[in-house]
């Protein structure tokens, strides 16, 4: 039933529709995205005298 609701953008999503999955909640959150990995080269600062 709640999928049929939130196919249709004009619909009003009844409350028990609105509750949120808690598994999908908590891997949305703890979702890690390793876009660019950084060597310790890399982060070697040289300090001009």
């Amino acid at each position: 039933m709640c999928k049929q609701i939130e196919s249709n953008p004009n619909a009003q999503v009844p409350q028990e529709c609105r509750n949120y999955d808690k598994k999908k909640a908590d891997k949305a959150f703890d979702k890690v995205v390793n876009e660019k990995k950084i060597s310790n080269k890399d982060l070697e600062f040289n300090r001009e005298k």
